[in-house]
């Protein structure tokens, strides 16, 4: 009850419709792999991907942060940028049907982003600021100019 993951081998996982919706505009190419026993998700050509959920949509009220791990063997401190976006759909469930949806970012760079190394993000709820709603949290966006990301334990909790 105190964690709703998205993608990891340590907790039971809520359905997803996807890790790679292929947007309009999205590069990004994606796989499923095991990296020592573990299974991660593989991004190449990254510039922005979601992973979404949408039956259903998760009720993150309770929650208190949103953690994900990532790993990069591309330079890191060059000025490049990697980004976290929780997209809510408001009170009626539905993308932007209403135009009730909410969603934030937030970016960081090195010295947080570093290559080769996985790095833990545990991020407060509370510093997505634009994020009004959450209630029917439905994507999990990730972006920016690291070309190459792995990731792993994407779950909120509190």
């Amino acid at each position: 009850s105190d964690v709703k993951s998205l993608f990891s081998d340590a907790y039971t996982d809520e359905p997803l419709d996807f890790i790679n919706g292929f947007w309009g505009g999205s590069t990004t190419q994606s796989a499923k792999i095991t990296v020592q026993g573990d299974s991660v998700i593989q991004y190449t050509e990254l510039n922005f991907v979601g992973i979404q959920f949408t039956n259903p949509t998760i009720d993150v009220n309770e929650m208190t942060h949103v953690h994900v791990d990532i790993w990069t063997p591309d330079a890191t401190n060059g000025g490049q940028v990697f980004s976290v976006k929780l997209r809510d759909f408001g009170p009626n469930g539905v993308f932007d049907e209403a135009g009730d949806d909410t969603e934030h970012e937030l970016t960081f760079t090195s010295p947080t982003l570093q290559s080769e190394q996985w790095i833990s993000l545990d991020l407060p709820l509370s510093d997505f600021t634009g994020l009004t709603t959450k209630g029917n949290m439905a994507q999990f966006i990730l972006s920016g100019d690291l070309p190459n990301v792995f990731v792993d334990n994407v779950y909120f909790y509190k």
